[in-house]
């Protein structure tokens, strides 16, 4: 049992300009855009204290992951 019974909880919530650059992250590793990732991935190391914005980008990767 993965302590998820009832499949996996929805991700926490972001401030929105973190949200934003999730999604960009997240189309750029879809998209498979490498300079795009390492790009915006820097944008995000200016926020990297905030906690709840890496476990968003976790999550939303993660989804990916498992159709």
């Amino acid at each position: 049992m993965t302590g998820e019974p009832y499949g996996p909880s929805p991700p926490p919530a972001t401030p929105n300009h973190l949200g934003t650059l999730i999604d960009q992250i997240v189309e750029a590793v879809q998209t498979g855009n490498d300079a795009e990732v390492r790009r915006q991935l820097a944008r995000l190391t200016d926020d990297v204290a905030h906690t709840q914005a890496l476990l968003v980008l976790r999550q939303r990767l993660n989804d990916d992951l498992h159709p």
